[in-house]
């Protein structure tokens, strides 16, 4: 019986018939994408469909296209700049972020409020910043962690980042503007030292001599009989007693000499023996 009059059920299939089969149906039973679906989850499962379907990825990207509903396919519709899987993939993700996962929300709140401290070095504060985007997405892009990095860098120096758009890039600018506050600060801090120093030295007391004309009105040095009365109470006895036994020339009696003898009224005399003894 030739082939053509048997039944379908009978007829031969040739390998790639067989094999074209289970690739349609494969593809037929590959859920659709509808916008409310974990994204992520859903395009690493049409990559790896796609490979073992042995799909490249311009075959890829039209599976995805046609396995679009609803939302999704909507917003495909206006996507005029999309025509290949990398780009494809990049915007649906953007468009529909995927769900963070419980494990991972301490991670994101840390990132979140991470503020570069007053005194952190820029160096230690990128690099925490990396950690953390690591451990929140191992294939985070570098432009979400630039978005961290200028979110949690100090208010100083926000603005110096605004521009840039590499990490490298980052780290270099932000290390030489910091050098540059460092050096402004310690020419502030020696400036105001030298400042205090002249204001102290400004402000020291003068040292208060000690003027001897001060206590003049309460002792009276210029008056000879008081350093005479001074010196014959500080003499010693020895002294004291060869000096009574001294003998007067102007009245020939002991225990005086002839400028301070009693028998000498003489003022003017008096004064001139004063004069001698000096």
């Amino acid at each position: 019986i030739p082939e053509n009059h048997l039944e379908p059920q009978y007829r031969s299939t040739s390998p790639l018939q067989v094999l074209q089969s289970a690739r349609n149906e494969k593809v037929k039973l590959f859920p659709n994408f509808s916008g409310s679906e974990n994204s992520l989850n859903w395009l690493k499962n049409l990559q790896q469909t796609g490979k073992s379907l042995k799909l490249n990825e311009q075959q890829i990207y039209e599976l995805a296209t046609i396995k679009l509903s609803g939302p999704a396919q909507e917003w495909f519709y206006h996507q005029d700049e999309i025509d290949n899987w990398s780009s494809f993939k990049q915007t649906f993700l953007y468009a529909f972020p995927p769900p963070i996962q419980p494990t991972n929300i301490d991670y994101l709140a840390q990132l979140l409020a991470r503020k570069q401290g007053e005194t952190e070095p820029v160096g230690k504060f990128v690099q925490d910043i990396n950690r953390l985007c690591l451990k929140l997405d191992n294939k985070i892009s570098e432009q979400d962690k630039l978005q961290y990095l200028r979110r949690g860098l100090r208010p100083q120096l926000q603005h110096y980042a605004l521009s840039i758009t590499s990490l490298q890039d980052f780290l270099t600018v932000m290390q030489r503007h910091e050098q540059i506050e460092k050096e402004t600060s310690n020419q502030h801090t020696s400036s105001r030292s030298s400042q205090q120093q002249q204001q102290n030295s400004f402000n020291r007391p003068m040292h208060k001599h000690y003027d001897y004309r001060q206590n003049s009105s309460s002792t009276s040095y210029g008056s000879f009989d008081h350093y005479s009365s001074q010196n014959a109470y500080h003499e010693p006895t020895t002294q004291h007693h060869a000096k009574n036994n001294k003998i007067c020339y102007q009245c020939n009696k002991p225990g005086h000499l002839q400028w301070n003898c009693p028998d000498n009224n003489s003022s003017q005399q008096q004064q001139h023996f004063q004069q001698r003894s000096h």
